[in-house]
């Protein structure tokens, strides 16, 4: 059995070597984000109980646990992002060690190594529970001197703890797929899964949040009620999360997944002759993940519209149809815009990995594939908006007395179609750029845009704050007018940075990996 994990601590060293600079922007960014939002709170800067009375937040952010304290009320409107945002940086950091150095062959030169054939899965589960640790430790400290101990500390170890579950999830479908993106897939698939059902279960059947990684999470009640025994269940969630990743490691053969991608034809299809075709051969999977998912939150939502239209009148002068219609369309097009900048930072993923070193090779141009990927990414923007539209319509259409008319649903989500564009044009141009360093690059900005969309009109911020992201600029329909200048500003503004990108590409050195 030793001999199975035998090198362990080398690798965990040589990955802590690898991750110390992501890893400590991710602590950090949890960290500042934690206190400077206990700071506002604390400041006097919103007062925003009254939002739980409506089922659209509760669906959005959770049940308000206590009496409406400003600890019960931090912990509610914080607690499921900490938690989603720490699953995905968890998922993200197992599968980068586990199926993509697979992938990029770069596992095989490890276990050419005197090393244990589970010691690798053991090194990055091994990191990860530290870095998971350290976000409790980091979450207490942060905020012992505004809440206090006891629920300082739950609020951190039910982030950490949740983090341990996701990425036991992650090292599982690291295992079951032959591929990188279809862990992925799969994995954040599995998370907004688990965020529906959370969703449903909060507005109405509370027995289905127990289901849920996040809604166990909630569960604790940081601020509030202080319970342990959920945190011990999503230990043991983790715990058996990992053996089974262990299992499944065991007796798969290396490189391949459990599931493996079947046999394709002896010659290539017409398709796979361009450079179009083959790109859709290598992303149609996650294309289909995340068209599902995106489907799949926003019918989630519309389930919820029919409750949520029996408390139009609770606080005059506010139509909560309208304001559940803001909400949504910022967070899930924010969401629909992530597989659009994956589509594009795939440019630079398979220029460093080398594959496209033999397309280059040939006739075919920079610019060429720079057009390929952006109209791929262009064309998935728009497609996953209009997905998790119509699953929000569909399902709102069912169970409202009076829905909300395709035409109105469309406008509200296809309004932030432009601040998508400029997201794209801007990753495009980071790739051009900086290609090393495009993925952190964008997704800490995009993270930031999160963050501002979410907590910007709650806070109620200044605009000149919001418009840091292009989806500050963005009409919030159907409360809002639109003003079409400002589209068109967007546009223009997508169009130089796409202009830009193309430049820099063709300017700087291709850098294939060695």
């Amino acid at each position: 059995m030793k001999s199975l994990f035998y090198g362990t601590p080398s690798l965990m060293r040589f990955i802590f070597r690898k991750e110390r600079i992501s890893t400590t922007i991710w602590l950090g960014a949890i960290f500042t984000l934690s206190v400077f939002v206990a700071a506002f709170y604390g400041a006097g800067g919103t007062n925003i109980v009254d939002l739980w009375d409506i089922p659209a937040v509760i669906a959005m952010l959770g049940p308000l646990f206590g009496d409406g304290d400003i600890g019960s009320v931090y912990a509610s409107s914080m607690i499921l992002t900490l938690v989603i945002a720490v699953g995905i940086m968890n998922i993200f950091l197992i599968i980068r060690h586990t199926r993509a150095e697979e992938e990029k062959s770069l596992g095989e030169v490890v276990r050419s190594l005197p090393v244990g054939r589970l010691a690798n899965l053991a090194a990055v589960l091994s990191f990860v529970a530290l870095t998971n640790l350290a976000i409790a430790v980091l979450l207490t400290i942060g905020l012992v001197g505004f809440y206090g101990f006891a629920g300082a500390a739950m609020f951190g170890f039910a982030i950490g703890a949740s983090g341990l579950a996701f990425a036991g999830i992650g090292a599982v479908f690291a295992n079951l797929s032959s591929s990188k993106d279809g862990a992925v897939g799969l994995s954040i698939g599995v998370v907004l899964v688990f965020y529906m059902v959370r969703a449903i279960g909060d507005v109405s059947a509370e027995a289905l949040s127990f289901f849920s990684p996040i809604g166990l999470a909630a569960q604790t009640q940081p601020m509030a009620g202080n319970i342990a025994w959920p945190l011990f269940v999503l230990l043991a969630l983790a715990a058996l999360f990992v053996v089974l990743a262990f299992y499944l490691n065991s007796i798969r053969d290396f490189g391949l997944g459990i599931f493996n991608a079947k046999k394709g034809n002896a010659e290539g299809s017409y398709l796979m002759k361009s450079p179009e075709g083959l790109l859709f051969k290598l992303t149609r999977r996650s294309i289909l993940f995340w068209a599902i998912g995106l489907f799949g939150l926003g019918a989630s939502y519309g389930v919820v519209m029919g409750e949520t239209e029996t408390f139009i009148d609770m606080i005059p002068g506010v139509d909560d149809a309208g304001a559940f219609i803001i909400l949504i369309t910022m967070m899930t097009a924010l969401f629909a815009v992530v597989p659009a900048m994956f589509a594009t930072l795939r440019l630079g993923g398979e220029e460093k990995n080398g594959r496209y070193e033999q397309v280059f090779a040939g006739s075919i141009s920079r610019y060429k594939m720079m057009s390929t990927h952006l109209i791929f990414a262009l064309v998935q923007s728009f497609v996953m908006i209009f997905v998790a539209m119509f699953g929000l319509w569909v399902t709102s259409y069912a169970v409202m007395e009076s829905p909300i008319t395709f035409i109105n649903m469309l406008n509200a989500f296809m309004v932030y179609l432009p601040a998508a564009l400029v997201m794209i044009g801007l990753t495009a141009l980071v790739v051009g750029l900086i290609p090393k360093r495009a993925s952190l690059i964008m997704f800490s900005y995009f993270g930031f845009s999160f963050v501002l969309l979410y907590f910007g009109q709650m806070a109620g911020l200044p605009q000149e704050i919001m418009y840091t992201t292009p989806f500050g600029f963005i009409p919030q329909l159907p409360v809002d007018t639109v003003n079409p200048w400002a589209l068109f500003a967007l546009v223009g503004v997508a169009a130089a940075l796409i202009a830009g990108s193309f430049f820099a590409y063709r300017k700087r050195d291709l850098q294939f990996s060695a």
